[in-house]
Protein backbone atom coordinates (compact mmCIF):
# COMPACT_ATOMS: atom_id res chain seq x y z
CA UNK A 1 0.00 0.00 0.00
CA UNK A 2 1.22 3.23 -0.69
CA UNK A 3 2.02 5.29 2.49
CA UNK A 4 0.81 8.71 2.81
CA UNK A 5 3.40 11.61 2.61
CA UNK A 6 1.74 14.95 2.51
CA UNK A 7 -1.10 16.72 2.35
CA UNK A 8 -2.04 19.78 1.25
CA UNK A 9 -4.68 21.94 3.08
CA UNK A 10 -5.87 25.14 0.89
CA UNK A 11 -8.39 27.68 2.35
CA UNK A 12 -11.10 28.72 -0.40
CA UNK A 13 -10.93 31.91 -2.14
CA UNK A 14 -12.74 35.26 -1.55
CA UNK A 15 -16.76 35.79 -0.76
CA UNK A 16 -18.64 38.84 0.11
CA UNK A 17 -18.89 37.76 3.28
CA UNK A 18 -15.19 37.79 3.98
CA UNK A 19 -14.67 40.97 2.63
CA UNK A 20 -17.57 42.87 4.51
CA UNK A 21 -16.25 40.76 7.57
CA UNK A 22 -19.21 38.82 8.36
CA UNK A 23 -19.80 35.79 10.25
CA UNK A 24 -20.28 33.16 7.01
CA UNK A 25 -19.74 29.26 8.93
CA UNK A 26 -22.22 26.80 7.14
CA UNK A 27 -24.14 30.02 5.03
CA UNK A 28 -23.55 28.39 1.90
CA UNK A 29 -21.99 31.84 -0.35
CA UNK A 30 -20.19 31.65 -3.54
CA UNK A 31 -16.24 32.90 -4.40
CA UNK A 32 -16.88 36.76 -5.60
CA UNK A 33 -14.79 37.56 -8.53
CA UNK A 34 -11.60 38.27 -6.60
CA UNK A 35 -12.13 34.40 -5.35
CA UNK A 36 -12.34 33.03 -8.52
CA UNK A 37 -9.40 34.55 -9.53
CA UNK A 38 -7.72 33.53 -6.50
CA UNK A 39 -9.06 29.80 -6.83
CA UNK A 40 -7.40 30.11 -10.40
CA UNK A 41 -4.14 31.05 -8.99
CA UNK A 42 -3.71 28.57 -6.66
CA UNK A 43 -4.94 26.00 -9.39
CA UNK A 44 -1.93 27.32 -11.23
CA UNK A 45 0.46 26.76 -8.82
CA UNK A 46 -0.67 23.37 -7.95
CA UNK A 47 -0.63 21.79 -11.69
CA UNK A 48 1.61 18.70 -12.65
CA UNK A 49 2.63 17.93 -9.04
CA UNK A 50 1.00 14.59 -9.22
CA UNK A 51 -1.98 14.54 -6.39
CA UNK A 52 -3.48 11.55 -5.72
CA UNK A 53 -6.92 12.98 -4.23
CA UNK A 54 -8.86 15.67 -3.83
CA UNK A 55 -10.95 16.14 -0.52
CA UNK A 56 -13.19 19.46 0.16
CA UNK A 57 -15.85 20.94 1.81
CA UNK A 58 -19.35 20.55 0.16
CA UNK A 59 -19.72 24.92 0.75
CA UNK A 60 -19.81 26.67 -2.20
CA UNK A 61 -17.08 28.73 -1.77
CA UNK A 62 -14.78 26.06 -1.26
CA UNK A 63 -16.19 23.37 -3.53
CA UNK A 64 -15.83 26.18 -6.19
CA UNK A 65 -12.07 26.37 -5.17
CA UNK A 66 -11.49 22.59 -5.82
CA UNK A 67 -12.72 22.58 -8.79
CA UNK A 68 -10.40 24.93 -10.33
CA UNK A 69 -7.98 22.69 -8.93
CA UNK A 70 -9.33 19.47 -10.02
CA UNK A 71 -9.12 21.11 -13.37
CA UNK A 72 -5.86 21.71 -13.00
CA UNK A 73 -4.46 18.77 -11.32
CA UNK A 74 -7.08 16.15 -13.04
CA UNK A 75 -8.55 14.42 -10.48
CA UNK A 76 -12.57 14.78 -9.34
CA UNK A 77 -13.51 16.32 -6.17
CA UNK A 78 -14.68 14.06 -3.31
CA UNK A 79 -16.57 16.19 -1.13
CA UNK A 80 -16.70 15.47 2.76
CA UNK A 81 -19.00 17.12 5.11
CA UNK A 82 -16.47 17.14 8.54
CA UNK A 83 -14.78 19.50 6.37
CA UNK A 84 -17.65 22.13 6.89
CA UNK A 85 -16.93 25.40 8.29
CA UNK A 86 -18.07 25.83 11.83
CA UNK A 87 -21.28 26.33 11.89
CA UNK A 88 -21.77 29.79 13.60
CA UNK A 89 -25.77 29.81 14.77
CA UNK A 90 -27.23 32.74 15.61
CA UNK A 91 -24.73 35.10 14.62
CA UNK A 92 -24.31 32.95 10.69
CA UNK A 93 -24.49 36.48 8.36
CA UNK A 94 -23.79 39.35 11.01
CA UNK A 95 -21.09 41.75 11.03
CA UNK A 96 -17.96 40.89 13.53
CA UNK A 97 -18.63 44.67 14.86
CA UNK A 98 -22.41 43.51 15.01
CA UNK A 99 -21.94 41.17 17.14
CA UNK A 100 -18.96 42.73 19.43
CA UNK A 101 -21.37 45.54 19.93
CA UNK A 102 -24.54 43.15 20.82
CA UNK A 103 -23.16 40.11 21.79
CA UNK A 104 -20.11 40.75 23.76
CA UNK A 105 -19.81 38.09 25.92
CA UNK A 106 -20.26 35.84 22.30
CA UNK A 107 -17.32 37.52 20.77
CA UNK A 108 -15.29 37.27 24.04
CA UNK A 109 -15.67 33.21 24.34
CA UNK A 110 -15.08 32.62 20.63
CA UNK A 111 -11.73 34.71 20.88
CA UNK A 112 -10.38 33.80 24.14
CA UNK A 113 -12.27 30.71 25.37
CA UNK A 114 -10.88 26.98 25.62
CA UNK A 115 -13.61 26.54 22.06
CA UNK A 116 -15.29 24.14 24.06
CA UNK A 117 -18.56 26.22 24.30
CA UNK A 118 -20.88 25.87 21.28
CA UNK A 119 -22.15 29.23 19.87
CA UNK A 120 -25.54 29.95 20.22
CA UNK A 121 -27.39 27.73 18.28
CA UNK A 122 -24.12 26.97 16.37
CA UNK A 123 -21.17 24.25 17.50
CA UNK A 124 -18.29 23.95 19.31
CA UNK A 125 -14.69 24.48 17.59
CA UNK A 126 -13.72 21.42 19.86
CA UNK A 127 -16.66 19.51 17.72
CA UNK A 128 -14.98 21.07 14.28
CA UNK A 129 -11.27 20.01 15.16
CA UNK A 130 -12.80 16.49 16.41
CA UNK A 131 -14.50 15.57 12.86
CA UNK A 132 -11.65 17.70 10.14
CA UNK A 133 -8.90 15.90 12.54
CA UNK A 134 -10.95 12.69 11.49
CA UNK A 135 -10.62 13.35 7.61
CA UNK A 136 -6.70 13.04 8.43
CA UNK A 137 -6.96 10.33 10.13
CA UNK A 138 -9.13 8.59 7.68
CA UNK A 139 -6.62 9.64 4.63
CA UNK A 140 -4.20 8.00 6.68
CA UNK A 141 -5.83 4.80 7.44
CA UNK A 142 -6.60 4.07 3.15
CA UNK A 143 -4.06 6.39 1.66
CA UNK A 144 -4.93 7.28 -2.24
CA UNK A 145 -1.54 8.24 -2.90
CA UNK A 146 1.43 9.79 -1.32
CA UNK A 147 0.18 13.22 -1.48
CA UNK A 148 -3.52 14.65 -0.96
CA UNK A 149 -5.27 18.22 -1.43
CA UNK A 150 -7.88 19.31 1.14
CA UNK A 151 -9.58 22.19 0.42
CA UNK A 152 -11.64 23.77 3.56
CA UNK A 153 -11.94 26.80 5.85
CA UNK A 154 -10.54 29.08 7.76
CA UNK A 155 -11.51 27.87 11.54
CA UNK A 156 -10.98 24.40 9.96
CA UNK A 157 -7.55 24.80 9.46
CA UNK A 158 -6.75 26.52 12.81
CA UNK A 159 -8.39 23.39 14.73
CA UNK A 160 -6.22 21.37 12.64
CA UNK A 161 -3.10 23.14 12.96
CA UNK A 162 -3.79 23.47 16.96
CA UNK A 163 -4.18 19.48 16.76
CA UNK A 164 -1.01 18.80 14.87
CA UNK A 165 1.14 22.02 16.81
CA UNK A 166 0.12 20.86 20.25
CA UNK A 167 -1.18 24.21 21.01
CA UNK A 168 -4.55 24.64 23.15
CA UNK A 169 -7.68 25.14 21.22
CA UNK A 170 -7.80 28.27 22.52
CA UNK A 171 -4.68 29.51 20.31
CA UNK A 172 -6.34 29.30 17.68
CA UNK A 173 -6.60 32.96 16.54
CA UNK A 174 -3.24 32.85 16.97
CA UNK A 175 -3.09 30.90 13.12
CA UNK A 176 -4.60 33.02 10.29
CA UNK A 177 -5.12 31.38 6.71
CA UNK A 178 -5.09 33.78 4.11
CA UNK A 179 -7.76 32.99 1.38
CA UNK A 180 -6.32 30.55 -1.65
CA UNK A 181 -3.37 29.39 0.72
CA UNK A 182 -1.26 26.51 0.89
CA UNK A 183 -0.79 24.67 4.08
CA UNK A 184 1.53 21.44 4.01
CA UNK A 185 1.55 18.77 6.83
CA UNK A 186 4.61 16.30 6.16
CA UNK A 187 4.38 12.66 7.76
CA UNK A 188 7.12 12.10 10.52
CA UNK A 189 8.19 9.20 12.62
CA UNK A 190 4.54 8.41 12.70
CA UNK A 191 3.55 11.76 13.08
CA UNK A 192 2.92 15.21 11.24
CA UNK A 193 5.12 18.05 10.78
CA UNK A 194 4.41 21.56 9.12
CA UNK A 195 6.17 21.96 6.36
CA UNK A 196 4.60 24.87 5.16
CA UNK A 197 1.89 27.28 6.49
CA UNK A 198 -0.40 30.12 4.94
CA UNK A 199 1.74 30.07 1.53
CA UNK A 200 0.37 32.85 -0.83
CA UNK A 201 3.52 33.29 -3.21
CA UNK A 202 1.03 32.45 -5.88
CA UNK A 203 -1.39 35.44 -5.17
CA UNK A 204 0.78 38.06 -5.38
CA UNK A 205 0.07 39.11 -8.71
CA UNK A 206 -3.51 39.85 -7.85
CA UNK A 207 -3.06 42.65 -5.08
CA UNK A 208 -5.14 42.84 -2.21
CA UNK A 209 -9.01 43.56 -2.59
Amino acid sequence: MTELEQILLIRHGQTDHNRQRRFCGVTDVPLNEHGRREAMAVAGRLAGKGFAALVASPLQRARQTADAIAAAVGLEVREDLRLMELDHGEIEGLLFNEVKQARPEVVEEFISGKGEVPLPGGESLVDVQARAYGVLQDLLAEPPGPKVLVVTHQMVLASLLCRVLRLELKQWWRLRFDRASITVLERAHDDWAVRRINDGAHLEELGED
